[in-house]
Formats: structure tokens, C-alpha cells, sequence
């Protein structure tokens, strides 16, 4: 549950551990668990939906915890299916985020299918940098996962792409670093 003024987001996982290796994750050290069904992840938000504050009422979501939501994609796609259908919880669309490490076949479908945002785990301005970070670079690399995104926003003007980008010192964080991502944001 990540609280905010005057609202909280609750953070739901979409497997027990994970199917990637990035090296700054956490999860990676634990292995590939199982992927969790739809139920499961809504239950997640209803059950820290409880623990919400009156003046801060859990209102979003975010795929975020534990897993790529890619990988696991039906689940997921379901319980953003449930999340936002009447009569509970009905969250609108845009209150729920995916997001992906950058698994582009998943990417292309999640878009397709659904009407939540997407948030892209970008953390690199190079190829070569993202697959020291995240070795499934190799497969898709930076620019196709932006063709992606630049192709779903020509579709769907009004939805929100979000890029997460952490600073891991001396590797990502230079001067060119920040041009080179401004330059993968343009557009």
C-alpha cells in the first residue's frame, strides 16, 4: 500500500518470483515460483484496500510487486478485467498501471487488449548498459519497445505511457546518459 494525499495505490504482484534476471531485483534471487491467477491478484488489492486510510482511499493500482506481468499475461489482463468492472471495484482504466520489464510480445498484446497504462521499466539509455541490467535486452532492445509505445500512442492518444528509469551510479547517470534518454522520449 503506498499511501499519497488523498489517495493510495496498492502495489499487486503478478507471480511468486520471476521469470527474469535483472540484476538490481530483488525478486530474481528467489527463482521462478508460479504465476498467481486473477483472483489472487485482486484479492491482493482488496485485502490492502482494507488497510487504507479514510483520507487516502485506495483508488490505484499498479503491477509492480513481484513478477513480470507479461509473462503471465491472461491472469493479468483478467484481473485488470476485474478490477475495473461493476459492481466493485470499478476503478476506471486509467487507475490501473501495468508494468513491464520490456517483454515485447506481451507489450504488443497488453496494448491491444487493454485500456490500463503501461509503464515501461527502462533503466538505460544504451542497449548495452539495459542488458547488463536486464539481460532479455538482447531479445528486444530499447528501440523496439519505444516503436512500441510510439505505435500504441498514435492508436490511443489519451492513454498514459509511463518510462521508469533508476539511476544506478556510474552506469546510467552521465550527462549523455540523460541526453541519449531525452532523445528516446522525443515524440
Amino acid at each position: 500500500l503506498i499511501p499519497a494525499r488523498g489517495r493510495s495505490t496498492v502495489c499487486v504482484s503478478s507471480q511468486s518470483g520471476c521469470t527474469r534476471r535483472c540484476a538490481f531485483c530483488a525478486t530474481a534471487t528467489l527463482g521462478v515460483g508460479r504465476h498467481l491467477m486473477a483472483g489472487e491478484i485482486l484479492w491482493q488489492y482488496m485485502v490492502a484496500r482494507t488497510a487504507a486510510p479514510a483520507d487516502a482511499p485506495a483508488t490505484n493500482v499498479v503491477f509492480m510487486g513481484m513478477g513480470e506481468p507479461m509473462d503471465n499475461l491472461d491472469e493479468v489482463l483478467r484481473a485488470v478485467e476485474l478490477l475495473t468492472q461493476a459492481p466493485a471495484p470499478r476503478l476506471g482504466a486509467q487507475q490501473v498501471t501495468v508494468s513491464t520489464s520490456g517483454v515485447l510480445p506481451g507489450m504488443r498484446r497488453f496494448l491491444l487488449a487493454s485500456n490500463a497504462s503501461l509503464a515501461l521499466s527502462l533503466n538505460a539509455s544504451t542497449d548495452e548498459q539495459r542488458t547488463r541490467l536486464m539481460p532479455h535486452n538482447r531479445t528486444w532492445p530499447i528501440r523496439a519497445l519505444m516503436d512500441a509505445l510510439r505505435e500504441d500512442a498514435a492508436l490511443h492518444p489519451r492513454r498514459v505511457h509511463f518510462i521508469e528509469y533508476v539511476l544506478f551510479e556510474g552506469l546510467n547517470e552521465s550527462d549523455e546518459d540523460a541526453d541519449r534518454l531525452a532523445a528516446h522520449l522525443s515524440g
